[in-house]
């Protein structure tokens, strides 16, 4: 079986997809799928459409994955299925009430001119949860969905492997608050910025710090609001492999303020290293609620903050307690060889019916 995940970057500028792919591809490998990853931009720089099918057409797949849409890979559907007529549509989130509310008349004009009528002539759409399977039956009501989620790999150790420049700022005995994410309006960054500066004293009391992590449009303003002491404000910037790792490790909790996602490979990454999340019901993990591990926050500004004063109240105990039951449950759920395997049942179902 040849699998070609098709998306549009080759870089983290493409967000969760980037990650996703290069996850999926690397387990589909391991129980023996003959999984590519090609894309419309190699290092920042276009490729054009007739390389991009010519090197699709020379692997001859037996099935074409496309990861994201309102790009080339989903504009170029007809001519993918000339190649094969088996074709799958990731959105990853890209279809949420409030990801359509972005370039709102492009998106509207593009479904009404192709993107609608390329997508219903796909095999079946991706989604990574039931939440993204009701925004995709909003549009294509009569189109057939199937959920492969997406995983993570816990870690073995927990001790930090890093030294980072700013640890000394923080007392032994305080705690932190991890935002790690790009840094868009997306994500909610503005409005976390906002609260915090105005929890500053209550944080200051229950010896908590907010650690930004990331990159965007918002890094100028994160780095300002940084310098301010009292502020009780850390900004990394971007961090990767073992500084990345470390980073999870020294933390307490997490926040991911978003107004839309697919599912974020961020919290699950976060999960396994024993962090409690408070997290925007947007970030599609309603389980971890219900199971009381995570805690759900609101963008309105009030009640967010509402939110981040529970937590700083919460003892170490009640902490643990949260975060131990958040691990057992990405332990169980997202463990990416299963989710592998599930995509190879998909694709041998789909593969069966041509027969």
């Amino acid at each position: 079986m040849i699998v070609i995940h098709l998306s549009n970057e080759d870089s983290f500028k493409d967000g969760g997809i980037y990650f996703y792919i290069r996850n999926l591809l690397y387990y589909q490998k391991q129980i023996g799928i003959n999984s590519f990853w090609i894309t419309c931009r190699n290092n920042n720089v276009k490729v054009k459409k007739s390389e991009i099918l010519k090197s699709i057409s020379n692997l001859k797949p037996d099935i074409i994955h496309i990861h994201g849409i309102w790009a080339l890979p989903t504009f170029m559907i007809n001519d993918l299925l000339k190649i094969t007529k088996n074709i799958i549509v990731a959105p990853h989130g890209m279809l949420h009430k409030n990801a359509l509310k972005q370039s709102k008349i492009k998106k509207k004009l593009a479904l009404l001119f192709y993107e609608k009528k390329n997508i219903e002539k796909t095999s079946f759409i991706h989604v990574l949860n039931k939440s993204e399977g009701k925004d995709v039956k909003k549009i294509f009501k009569k189109k057939t969905f199937r959920i492969i989620s997406t995983g993570i790999s816990i870690p073995t150790s927990s001790k930090a492997i890093y030294s980072h420049s700013w640890l000394d700022k923080i007392k032994k005995q305080d705690k932190i608050l991890l935002f790690l994410g790009r840094l868009e309006n997306q994500k909610g960054i503005r409005e976390l910025l906002e609260i915090w500066i105005e929890s500053r004293e209550e944080a200051k009391k229950y010896g908590w710090w907010l650690l930004v992590v990331g990159f965007g449009s918002y890094s100028d303003k994160v780095n300002e609001s940084s310098l301010n002491p009292s502020n009780r404000i850390i900004f990394n910037g971007k961090a990767f492999g073992k500084e990345k790792e470390s980073i999870f490790r020294i933390s307490d909790a997490y926040i991911l303020p978003s107004k839309w996602e697919g599912l974020p490979i961020t919290v699950l990454e976060a999960l396994s290293n024993k962090l409690v999340c408070l997290l925007t019901k947007e970030c599609n993990l309603e389980k971890l609620k219900k199971l009381k591990s995570s805690i759900e926050i609101n963008i309105d500004k009030k009640k967010m903050k509402k939110t981040i004063i529970k937590l700083f109240k919460l003892t170490n105990s009640e902490l643990k307690k949260r975060s131990t039951i958040g691990h057992k449950y990405v332990k169980n759920e997202h463990d990416w060889l299963n989710i592998a395997k599930q995509s190879e049942a998909y694709y041998r179902d789909l593969l069966s019916k041509e027969n």
